[in-house]
């Protein structure tokens, strides 16, 4: 009887430890997922006053379009017009998202942006005027769950990126 009476304590006392660790396995990751790192971008943005002349030599607005992607091979190798106008099918499995600024001349911006964690890439491209003679893009490499900063100069016909 006394043996009997020590093995259903044993076994509630393996239950409520399996239970425990059951438990404890859970707590753990979501306490995980709670402090988890996001990647981060914090974008500092400068543009001339002489940024994307017009035919008589007048700064303009420009669009900047800025795109998460997973890999840059695509981008490299497109067109302005490909990409301007249909952007997410040419990138294909490289694109996450995008979102456009419109850029006026001496303009200074900052933003702030969370990544999606596949965001390998930031690259950044500029509707201007004579696009057969500007460097309108660049990429940047995103190190994963840190935060970056960014610096995205405009210039005349020029997008410089550099990154901290």
């Amino acid at each position: 009887m006394l043996q009997g009476l020590y093995l259903k304590a044993f076994r509630q006392l393996a239950a409520g430890m399996l239970m425990l660790l059951l438990c404890a396995c859970g707590a753990t990751n979501a306490v995980k997922d709670v402090f988890s790192v996001m990647t981060h971008v914090d974008l500092n943005i400068q543009v001339a006053n002489d940024i994307n002349p017009d035919i008589d030599g007048r700064p303009s607005p420009v669009l900047v379009r800025i795109f998460e992607l997973k890999a840059v091979n695509n981008f490299n190798n497109a067109d302005f017009f490909s990409l301007y106008g249909n952007g997410a099918a040419i990138l294909a499995q490289d694109y996450i998202s995008h979102f456009d600024l419109e850029l006026v001349p001496g303009q200074s911006s900052e933003l702030s942006r969370e990544l999606n964690e596949q965001t390998q890439y930031l690259a950044v491209m500029a509707a201007f005027r004579d696009i057969n003679n500007a460097s309108w893009k660049r990429t940047v490499l995103i190190e994963p769950d840190s935060s970056t900063d960014i610096q995205i100069q405009l210039k005349g016909t020029q997008i410089t990126l550099s990154s901290e």
